[in-house]
C-alpha cells in the first residue's frame, strides 16, 4: 500500500509540472503574438477543455496568419471549417457557462459549420435544439 501511495504521489508531482510547463508555453504563445496573457486566459481558461481547444485553435490561426497574411479568411470561418467539433464543444460551454448568445448566431454557425462539414450535422442539430430550449425559456 506504501509503495501504490509514493507512486501516485510522484505521478502527481509529475503531472503538476508537465500542466505548469504547458501553462508557461502557451502563455508564451500569446505573449509573442503581442497579446497580454492574463486577459487572454481570463477570457479562455485553461482549465476547461472546450476553452482550451478554442484558445489553441486561435494561437494556430494567429501564428498562421503573422507568418503569411491571409486576411480573406476570418478567424472564425478558419475556426469553423478546419476544427468543426471544437467550434461545437465551445458553442455548448458558451450556452452552459457563459449564457444565451442571441438567437441570430445560430444561423451563422450553422453556415459555416455545417455547409463545411456536413459530418457533424447531427452534433450541430443537437447544439441547436439546446439553443433553441434555452431560448424558450427567455
Amino acid at each position: 500500500m506504501a509503495g501504490t501511495k509514493v507512486a501516485l504521489n510522484r505521478s502527481q508531482k509529475l503531472l503538476s509540472q508537465l500542466e505548469k510547463q504547458d501553462r508557461e508555453q502557451i502563455q508564451k504563445r500569446i505573449a509573442r503574438l503581442g497579446f497580454v496573457p492574463d486577459e487572454v486566459l481570463t477570457m479562455l481558461p485553461l482549465d476547461k477543455r472546450a476553452t482550451r481547444a478554442r484558445l489553441l485553435v486561435f494561437l494556430e490561426y494567429e501564428e498562421i496568419n503573422q507568418a503569411c497574411a491571409c486576411s480573406h479568411i476570418t478567424e472564425i470561418h478558419y475556426s469553423c471549417a478546419f476544427y468543426p467539433s471544437i467550434m461545437i464543444d465551445y458553442l455548448h460551454y458558451l450556452l452552459d457557462e457563459v449564457g444565451l448568445l442571441p438567437a441570430e448566431e445560430i444561423d451563422v454557425y450553422r453556415d459555416l459549420i455545417v455547409t463545411k462539414n456536413p459530418d457533424v450535422t447531427k452534433a450541430f442539430s443537437q447544439l441547436e435544439r439546446k439553443w433553441k430550449a434555452c431560448l424558450a425559456q427567455v
